[in-house]
């Protein structure tokens, strides 16, 4: 089993990481605070102590922004994403975010309301927008404030996992700040939407996403995050998400093979094609390998989903080239001029004939 992320492990773990891969991540004021609680402001590298200051200007920005929007919100308006994970942080200010991201069940009626109350104005045209598949609508822009605004009417996650109503996670939710009267999604939901939508967007491969999902267990509990994920139906998705938490940020190692047939459902509806070299990958090479490893892997098993026992053995024996400093298909692909020096004369391209024609000219 996974190791259950506790909030105070959680906090040790970014301590330990280096400080560039937390800078890298977006957990450079998290980072510089645990290090200037236990090593005093001199000891901190230059460029932590200002993702320190950052960090807190965000969060004023943030904050304000919360300030105008709150009173336009209904009942059944939900804040998600970074504000409503902020709270589960020693000090709010140390989870930056880029938008306010803002769950309503009547997502055109609030974005035309803060265009008319708050002066908020489209960041894109509607031409550039239209044709996109997006979970929100266009964000907004508001004169003095950094952030923007996300509406969103649905939740951005894989066609196929399970969207819950909304009249269910507004049923469940929070209070998030009494004085302002804003709500957010229940700690299990919002920890198993997150993972879901992260996997969706960037295959769990960024370490504030994982430190956000695991804050967030840690609030919701083990029975209702596994009962948030049946909700969701992403039960394996979940266990996938523990596991690379447990690996990439507690460090554990993962004895056993993470292999498809552990995530796959046989009915076709949650295929996760995943493996040890994933989260080696996700660890190691970046967030980058990582995700075009998982896409691929996707890709694959959909293609392929009738011959699924040749897939996974093709899995188990799948080397990872973004390890060793280039993917496997750049070598499968030659060079066009390598190519084209091996044909003879007749089949060269009409592109190579002209320089050859002056060559034998010459």
């Amino acid at each position: 089993m996974s190791e259950w992320p506790s909030s105070e492990r959680v906090l040790e773990a970014v301590g330990a990481m280096a400080p560039a891969e937390a800078l890298r991540h977006d957990l450079g004021a998290l980072w510089a605070f645990i290090h200037h609680q236990r090593d005093g402001l001199e000891a901190l590298p230059v460029a932590l102590r200002s993702a320190a200051y950052d960090g807190a200007v965000n969060s004023v920005d943030r904050d304000m922004l919360i300030c105008r929007v709150a009173p336009l919100l209904g009942n059944n308006d939900l804040v998600i994403k970074g504000a409503g994970v902020a709270r589960h942080y020693p000090a709010r200010w140390l989870r930056t975010s880029s938008d306010l991201d803002i769950l309503t069940p009547y997502p055109a009626r609030l974005h035309a309301v803060l265009q008319e109350q708050l002066g908020a104005r489209p960041l894109l045209s509607e031409a550039a927008y239209a044709g996109q598949a997006h979970h929100h609508l266009p964000p907004l822009g508001l004169s003095g404030f950094a952030l923007h605004i996300e509406v969103h009417g649905r939740l951005g996650l894989e066609p196929w996992m399970r969207h819950p109503p909304l009249s269910y996670l507004v049923e469940r939710s929070r209070e998030l700040d009494a004085d302002l009267g804003t709500r957010t999604l229940d700690d299990a939901d919002h920890a198993v939407y997150l993972a879901a939508h992260h996997w969706h967007s960037t295959r769990l491969t960024r370490r504030r996403d994982l430190v956000d999902i695991a804050l967030l267990a840690s609030a919701g509990g083990a029975a209702e995050c596994a009962a948030a994920a049946e909700a969701f139906g992403v039960s394996r998705l979940w266990r996938l998400g523990l596991d690379v938490i447990s690996h990439v940020i507690l460090g554990k190692r993962t004895t056993r093979r993470i292999v498809a047939s552990r995530y796959s459902d046989p009915t076709g509806h949650e295929l996760l094609p995943v493996s040890q070299r994933y989260l080696t990958t996700v660890s190691v090479a970046g967030p980058f390998a990582a995700g075009q490893l998982a896409m691929r892997d996707m890709a694959r098993m959909f293609s392929a989903s009738d011959d699924r026992e040749a897939l996974m053995r093709s899995a188990r024996r799948r080397k990872v080239g973004a390890l060793r400093g280039r993917s496997k298909l750049s070598r499968r692909v030659p060079h066009r001029r390598s190519v084209e020096s091996r044909l003879s004369p007749e089949r060269r391209s009409p592109m190579s004939a002209p320089q050859s024609r002056g060559l034998d000219e010459q």
